[in-house]
């Protein structure tokens, strides 16, 4: 089955899950490398020290047509945050900027 990388906070994270990415500390010093299965003991360790999130490995069972479905979503919702904005070279850098990480991210 094909999997996804999702960023989520530790309290929403599913016991046994699978780091995508390591994680950090503040420092740089790794407190947990990739690949390595989250327990219930180490998912309250990162509640405990903080840690906002972790890029974790999930099975995707999206078809094409619910991606697809889900990227015009985050398209529209941009297109709609933008609506007011100036229209200067930076704004829409910026635009495009969040564009193509949503659709990358959705994908």
């Amino acid at each position: 089955m094909k999997t996804r990388m999702r960023c989520l906070p530790p309290t929403l994270i599913p016991p046994d899950s699978r780091l995508a990415l390591p994680i950090t500390s503040a420092n740089g010093v790794v407190l947990l490398a990739a690949g390595a299965l989250l327990d219930e003991g180490q998912l309250q360790n990162l509640i405990r020290r903080g840690v906002e999130a972790a890029t974790i490995e999930q099975d995707d069972p999206r078809t094409p047509e619910d991606i697809a479905a889900e990227i015009a979503a985050a398209e529209a919702r941009v297109q709609a945050i933008f609506a007011e904005a100036a229209d200067d070279l930076d704004t829409r850098t910026l635009k495009q900027a969040v564009l193509a990480y949503r659709r990358a991210s959705l994908a």
